[in-house]
């Protein structure tokens, strides 16, 4: 998976979150479908697909994070026979 934010962010590392973002003891995992042309230009994907390939991605994370063996075959991601490890 690729997501388009990775074309302008850069992370300096790990980070202390905010209390306000922990649920249940856990991080927060806030998305968004994105809205700026350039960064789906950087990667490929057309700027109107951009909700069909959050949607995607979403269903790919949720299948890399619950199943054994992670299988997903989407229009933007697809991937099978595969070890995620570990899972958050």
């Amino acid at each position: 998976m690729y997501a388009p934010s990775r074309t302008t962010t850069r992370w300096s590392g790990p980070r202390r979150l905010p209390r306000w973002t922990y649920l249940c003891g856990r991080p927060a995992l806030g998305l968004a479908a994105g809205h700026l042309k350039r960064e789906f230009e950087a990667i490929g994907v057309p700027f109107e697909k951009r909700g069909p390939s959050a949607t995607n991605t979403c269903g790919a994370m949720k299948a890399l994070w619950t199943q054994d063996q992670p299988e997903f075959h989407g229009e933007f991601v697809s991937f099978s026979n595969m070890v995620f490890e570990p899972r958050p």
